[in-house]
C-alpha cells in the first residue's frame, strides 16, 4: 500500500498536488455557478442541494475530475436555457 506521507509525516508532493487539484477545481466551478446564477448565495444553495439530473449534491461530485466535469456540463445545460 501507497503511504501518502514520508517518514516525518509530511504530505507527499502527490497529495499536495492533488489537493491543490481539488481546491483549484472546488473554485473554477463554484465561481462559473456564481456567474450562472447571477450570486453567491444561490449558487451555493444549487452546489448544496440534491440534485435528480446528476444524482446527488453537486458539490459532492467535485471530488474527482469527473463528477466536476459532470457539474460543469450540467452548469452550462442551466446557462444555455436548457432546463427539459
Amino acid at each position: 500500500m501507497h503511504n501518502e506521507r514520508n517518514m516525518a509525516g509530511d504530505l507527499t508532493m502527490n497529495q499536495m498536488k492533488a489537493e491543490v487539484d481539488g481546491a483549484l477545481r472546488v473554485t473554477r466551478v463554484t465561481r462559473e455557478a456564481a456567474r450562472v446564477f447571477g450570486s453567491d448565495e444561490k449558487a451555493t444553495r444549487w452546489l448544496s442541494a440534491a440534485n435528480g439530473i446528476l444524482g446527488a449534491k453537486p458539490m459532492d461530485l467535485l471530488v474527482t475530475v469527473a463528477g466536476a466535469r459532470d457539474v460543469e456540463h450540467e452548469l452550462a445545460r442551466i446557462d444555455h436555457g436548457n432546463l427539459a
